[in-house]
């Protein structure tokens, strides 16, 4: 699924793209309703109720950063919780996802015909209350946006993003001077907390559809331009800014008003806000950002909301019509129509805190998965599960990012749990009658070349032909997670022997005893091809048969049971580098055992040697080796072999990338005569991972 996906959604969303989604989708029409009805309910108090529902958003963030660039494909929250805890869940969470996406656009284009009846106000034009009219009828125009193509889509959330941050912080930025007294005299609030600190909690509870943007740049993961590097950037620095924005205009709004002032002046208070700072040139400043804000957040959650529907409809989940793309434009058509006409239905509940509570808690639910999620895929260490971004304090992060999201729920409305319950019911309705016996494919991560994700490892054997009874030790393969080996059974000849000589020869001896080590690899599920050789020059031999097979590296093993540490020799500072350390996740029991990285220093190359060991931490860091020590201890002497005596004990395991193939003989040579700890040699290969 994941490689045929990437050949028909275009990667057009760079950072600012991707930014713009996230921050223009949680600076949204939840920065001009909610100062007014958080304010009404907890007072100045509601400033932190911002800054912990920020906090609980910035946990989630980072989880989903590290998920996102292990799975960079359109469906967010859906896809992670599929691949990981099974279609029950993916789809209780997919279409949970869904029409929470739903209920929040309803709930933004309410906000957006507020604001639009606001604003002919201020030119005495009364066309009576037609929320849902116009709700729906920007519902319409945004749909034929999203159908046209997604960096047009992109493109427009720049330009509205960029407008409303201008108002925003040019207006309230001011308001700090009314605030702090630069301007007349200061109006701080008297008192933080008036209701209490439990107001503080149930705001909370309800501001949280502040937040839901940031997971809807994972929803289009797919979309987005070097997702490694730009989905954790955008993800973390998309909660940051609309944390610091709704604290800034919360603070200023209940600076200057009362919270009985602010219930009484209800969604549009912001409006006063400007009107009170600057008159009716602030009024209709806000009226105009409002404007900008509601569409931004409709514009990006019905992106957000089709590509979720979209990889259900890839996935089987959802009938798979809505699974397909426009010939024309490349946009999921199909998936757009499904989201459209829930949310024009959505728009005739009316209640705003409603829809917006019903929002918070079935993306709380999916957080909190999320973060479960993430635990479950470090724990299980799956061969795909290759995340190029890590979240730091791992398991608090994660656990902390749970408990916070189930347990904001309990402090939302009776009413918003049974409407969100009932959407859960629904879902799983859907499951039993309809996915029951689905599967979904494994991701696969694009950041990995496809050809080591799954390393085809090549395994010489040498055989003695002696008829002897003791079996060697691979006991070495059981520190190796998944892997395809090709088992090389080899016999040494004298050079004026041919291998035909040799074949002839055989009685089935070697032969047998080929099956018979076959049979004794710890390799219970595994793929294992083989073939039996004779040769006068073993290194010749299992270099042509690293080409001929396509191998990505040779295990020489020397019948140890077990490894104590793990050497890297290297003879350049690029030897470290993704590809390398991607072969390194395959050990399991061996990469928790302490890292010696051993440079050998050439003439004229020391200018690394200060940056190496800084790199060298980032990398093991970023590729999850999960090493408990790391040590950089540069080699006296500039030869491998000298080198490695030095530093190699009997239960060491080498682990290193050939950086040139002309070398490989005297390297196979000398590993095989000269050292006596095994190793693993990671082959060059002509396509390349991205490495960094």
């Amino acid at each position: 699924m994941a490689e045929q996906e990437e050949k028909t959604l275009e990667r057009s969303l760079g950072l600012l793209p991707a930014l713009a989604i996230g921050v223009g989708t949680m600076v949204g029409a939840g920065v001009f309703v909610f100062p007014g009805l958080a304010g009404g309910e907890a007072g100045a108090g509601a400033s932190i109720s911002f800054v912990i529902a920020g906090s609980i958003a910035m946990l989630v963030a980072l989880c989903t950063a590290e998920l996102a660039t292990a799975m960079p494909q359109s469906g967010g929250g859906y896809f992670f919780v599929s691949r990981v805890m099974g279609v029950r869940l993916g789809t209780l969470v997919g279409l949970g996802q869904t029409i929470g996406l739903v209920f929040a656009t309803a709930f933004y284009l309410s906000g957006f015909a507020e604001y639009v009846l606001e604003l002919l106000a201020e030119f005495d034009i009364d066309i009576g209350s037609p929320v849902t009219l116009l709700g729906g009828g920007m519902a319409i125009l945004l749909l034929l946006l999203n159908l046209t193509g997604t960096e047009k889509v992109g493109q427009a959330q720049n330009y509205i993003v960029a407008g409303l941050l201008i108002i925003l912080l040019t207006l309230f930025g001011y308001g700090l001077l009314d605030v702090f007294g630069v301007r007349g005299d200061p109006s701080l609030p008297t008192e933080v907390m008036p209701n209490g600190f439990t107001a503080i909690l149930t705001t909370t509870a309800l501001v949280f559809t502040s937040f839901l943007g940031f997971v809807q740049i994972a929803t289009v993961a797919g979309e987005v331009k070097t997702p490694h590097k730009t989905l954790p950037r955008a993800l973390a620095g998309s909660v940051l800014a609309a944390t610091l924005i709704y604290v800034l205009v919360v603070f200023v709004t209940t600076s200057l008003f009362t919270a009985d002032e602010l219930s009484e002046l209800g969604e549009t208070a912001t409006v006063d806000v400007g009107r009170k700072l600057v008159g009716a040139t602030g009024a209709l400043a806000i009226l105009i950002a409002g404007l900008l804000a509601t569409l931004s957040s409709a514009n990006a959650s019905i992106l957000s909301a089709s590509r979720t529907v979209y990889a259900l409809g890839r996935d089987s989940i959802l009938p798979e019509k809505s699974g397909e793309l426009h010939p024309k434009f490349g946009t999921p058509y199909i998936a757009l129509a499904i989201v459209g006409l829930p949310i024009i239905a959505s728009l005739f509940i009316g209640r705003l805190e409603i829809l917006a509570e019903v929002a918070s808690l079935l993306h709380l639910i999916l957080y909190g998965l999320i973060c479960i999620t993430l635990i479950l895929c470090r724990r299980r260490r799956e061969l795909w599960y290759a995340p190029t971004f890590r979240i730091p304090l791992y398991p608090v992060i994660p656990i902390l990012g749970a408990l916070t999201c189930f347990g904001l729920i309990a402090l939302m409305e009776a009413l918003s749990i049974y409407i969100g319950l009932g959407a859960i019911a629904l879902s799983f309705g859907w499951y039993l009658y309809y996915d029951r016996n689905k599967e979904v494919t494994a991701p696969q991560p694009t950041h990995i070349a496809p050809e080591i994700r799954r390393p085809y490892v090549l395994l010489p054997v040498a055989l003695q032909g002696d008829g002897q009874d003791e079996l060697p030790s691979f006991d070495l393969l059981n520190n190796f997670a998944r892997l395809q080996l090709f088992v090389l059974g080899y016999r040494i000849i004298p050079e004026q022997t041919s291998p035909q000589q040799a074949r002839e020869a055989d009685d089935g001896s070697y032969t047998k005893e080929l099956e018979r080590d076959i049979e004794a690899i710890p390799v219970e599920g595994k793929r294992i091809e083989h073939d039996l050789a004779y040769t006068s020059d073993a290194a010749a031999l299992l270099s042509r048969y690293a080409e001929q097979e396509q191998c990505q590296a040779i295990l020489i093993h020397s019948g140890i049971q077990r490894v104590d540490r793990l050497v890297l020799p290297l003879s350049r500072p690029a030897d470290f580098g993704l590809r390398l350390v991607t072969i390194l996740r395959e050990l399991t029991e061996v990469r928790k055992r302490p890292l010696l990285l051993l440079p050998l220093e050439s003439e004229g190359e020391s200018h690394w040697k200060d940056d190496f060991e800084a790199k060298a931490r980032g990398l093991v860091a970023r590729a999850g080796i999960g090493s408990a020590e790391l040590t950089v201890r540069h080699a006296e002497s500039k030869q491998l072999t000298e080198a490695l005596q030095a530093e190699v004990s009997d239960t060491d395991l080498i682990v290193l990338r050939e950086s040139e193939g002309a070398n490989r003989h005297d390297l196979l040579a000398h590993l095989r005569d000269d050292i006596t700890a095994p190793a693993l040699i990671v082959l060059e290969m002509e396509s390349s991972d991205e490495e960094d």
